[in-house]
């Protein structure tokens, strides 16, 4: 997304590569880690879109069998690996990370928190999801991250997007923790009907203990194609269903419907989608499909389990996706490079205990009663998710803060230019051609006439300076307006008129940013140009097969 012509007086455009600075800490727990317990986090434990930490605790190191990236507090967690997941964390204490996960560090210009939300908003989601390569395991490559655009107002008006979104965000989080308080009602209610489920327990008169396989009718493989953005078949991965076994309609591939051979690979109420491959930690996802309307199917990574009449598969959802399910499907996962993997066959080998088709319908009319409650909350919740949307779209266009920015004007150029200040301070001038617009007028005569007599003035005026200047300095000792400048900028550094460089501004906590400055053209400017014209010379001397010379050039 380009924000050229969109960005609001006072903003620049940055890249993140400009912006972030990407650790490279690093450490191999198992081997000279000093903790007997550290604070870990892989990319199953940042939930998707909010950025949320989910099942996270000290690991003892042991247990920790590869080399992990080091975070501090205050640091951005980025998910690289299939970065479609939006996978953002903001550090709030120091701990390690899978090497899946880029670390990055701002200064104190930039708010980390203005970043984070930045990198979950829509615009970066579309692009990563466009840079990312590979088939099965899509990364996004840290050139191409680096490459992003990102829009950047001051850092007083950082803070109050980020005050603005961050209220929002809290509403959502309140959602949020409803529907899991009723989550885990459901399962709750689950054990007082039925326990905890252990086959090794004695169990009343018409309970049974029998693998699970003797209740499968079938398990179908799902399809291994390429998907699109748009379709007419939605496609389930294994992204859309959460580490609590809810289907998530988020984020969803399509295929056209010639594609797939639905009498196959169709949906119906009361199929099982069984995550087969995955993480370590997250192989073994057991979703319910309980949708009417609509058509999907589902991709390679998950199988459909079918079961029996006899059982009620609300009930077999539960169970693996209690305590004791949960357990039997990490046992069974085997590790395979970065994956782990559980096939169809593994998965009959669970033992389940089978209570009385009577207290199998008791938790039935439970869940559908708990779905009907959800299906209200999710329609309470889409408001606030529209808003939050709208909000973010907003906040990186300069709406969102356009009255606040006119009420904080001064303020806000104050603080600009004091940035420029501090950059340029210790730098001493460049030795510049004496007329430097007098060369110019003599050298490059069809460029200037190219150019409005505005840009032509405002030119005049840099090319006085001895120094390097920056957009607000360039500000307080002329009467142009910030418009006009940033697009002279721009438009006289692409045709060589002036040179932009990048300036280190002053580190804080060891990490330097670099801020955009340009200068007028000095002899070693005008020197490199000459040699540039002499090798391009030499190639079309070379390419045409004859050698080229300075009197050939005097003759002609």
């Amino acid at each position: 997304m380009s924000f050229k012509h969109q960005i609001p007086e006072y903003w620049t455009i940055e890249t993140l590569g400009d912006i972030l600075i990407r650790a490279d800490e690093r450490v191999d727990p198992s081997v000279n880690y000093q903790h007997q317990h550290t604070f870990y986090i892989g990319l199953e434990n940042i939930e998707s879109h909010t950025g949320r930490l989910t099942s996270v605790s000290d690991t003892p190191h042991e247990e920790l069998k590869s080399t992990k990236n080091v975070f501090h507090s205050g640091d951005i967690l980025y998910g690289k690996l299939r970065p479609y997941l939006n996978k953002v964390y903001l550090a709030q204490e120091d701990g390690i990370c899978s090497t899946d996960i880029w670390v990055f560090r701002t200064t104190s210009q930039v708010s980390a928190e203005y970043i984070a939300y930045y990198l979950r908003s829509p615009i970066v989601v579309r692009q990563v999801s466009q840079l990312a390569v590979g088939a099965n395991l899509p990364r996004v490559s840290a050139i191409s991250f680096d490459s992003i655009s990102i829009p950047l107002p001051s850092p007083s008006e950082q803070q109050r997007i980020v005050a603005i979104l961050r209220q929002a965000d809290h509403l959502r989080q309140l959602r949020r923790e409803a529907d899991e308080k009723a989550q885990g009602l459901i399962m709750a209610l689950f054990f007082r009907i039925f326990g905890d489920c252990d086959p090794s327990r004695k169990y009343p008169e018409g309970w049974q203990v029998i693998p699970l396989a003797r209740l499968i009718t079938s398990a179908q493989y799902g399809l291994s194609t390429s998907l699109e953005s748009e379709g007419d078949i939605a496609v389930l991965r294994m992204n859309n269903i959460s580490e609590r076994g809810n289907l998530d309609f988020s984020d969803l591939k399509y295929l056209s419907k010639y594609m797939v051979d639905l009498e196959v690979y169709d949906l119906r109420p009361g199929d099982l989608l069984f995550n087969r491959t995955n993480s370590r930690e997250l192989v073994g996802k057991v979703g319910l499909w309980d949708v009417t309307e609509g058509s999907y199917t589902f991709a390679s990574y998950l199988i459909r389990v079918r079961l029996a009449p006899t059982v009620a598969p609300q009930y077999i959802w539960a169970l693996l996706n209690s305590p004791y399910g949960k357990q039997q499907l990490f046992a069974l996962g085997k590790q395979a490079v970065s994956m782990a993997n559980i096939n169809a066959q593994e998965l009959g080998t669970i033992p389940i205990v089978l209570p009385p088709p009577e207290l199998q319908e008791r938790f039935v009319q439970v869940y559908r009663s708990f779905k009907a409650q959800k299906q209200l909350s999710n329609k309470a919740k889409e408001p606030l998710e529209l808003l939050f949307q709208s909000l973010l779209s907003r906040a990186f266009s300069g709406e969102l803060t356009a009255t606040w920015r006119e009420q904080h004007r001064a303020e806000v150029e104050q603080e600009l230019l004091e940035r420029s200040q501090r950059v340029l301070q210790d730098l001493a001038p460049k030795h510049l051609k004496s007329d430097a617009w007098l060369a110019l007028r003599e050298q490059r005569p069809e460029l200037l006439a190219a150019l409005s007599e505005e840009q032509r003035e405002l030119l005049r005026e840099l090319l006085q300076m001895q120094e390097y200047f920056t957009l607000e300095t360039i500000k307080t000792s002329s009467g142009f307006s910030y418009h006009a400048i940033r697009q002279g900028l721009q438009l006289f550094s692409q045709m060589g008129l002036i040179q932009a460089v990048r300036l280190p501004d002053r580190p804080t906590q060891g990490v330097v940013v670099y801020v955009l400055a340009y200068r007028a053209l000095t002899e070693a400017d005008q020197a490199r140009e000459l040699d540039m014209d002499m090798l391009q010379r030499e190639i079309q001397s070379r390419e045409l097969g004859f050698d080229y010379t300075e009197e050939e050039e005097i003759v002609s």
